[in-house]
């Protein structure tokens, strides 16, 4: 699987995805293209075919982004957003989730609940 992370969840994030399997994963930062525009990042993850992990609680919001324009995307949406927090956050996403089931979603992970949108 390929993974994508945006410039606002903390870079640790790969290592956690890299030690559930054989993942790829690349940052926006790395690849030079922090503060795009969320529509221009949505497109170059569908095309490659790549998973994006957001803070960004406007990829949940079917309006501006449609499932269609999506390959796939985690959002952590948490009343206290700091790195401490969407570090354990996504740990507990990760326990209880299959990576491999993650494309063709949109999935909200909240501080005490899971939101899965697939159609």
């Amino acid at each position: 699987m390929k993974f994508k992370l945006d410039e606002n969840v903390p870079t640790q994030f790969a290592a956690l995805i890299r030690e559930k399997g054989d993942h790829q994963v690349d940052t926006v930062d790395t690849e030079h293209i922090r503060g795009g525009t969320d529509h221009s990042l949505a497109r170059k993850c569908k095309v490659e075919e790549r998973v994006l992990i957001t803070a960004d609680t406007d990829f949940s919001k079917p309006l501006l982004h449609p499932l269609k324009n999506l390959y796939g995307v985690v959002v952590l949406r948490s009343d206290f957003p700091s790195k401490r927090v969407m570090i354990s956050m996504f740990k507990q996403f990760l326990e209880k989730n299959e990576l491999e089931d993650l494309p063709g979603k949109v999935i909200i992970v909240d501080n005490d609940h899971v939101t899965i949108r697939d159609e």
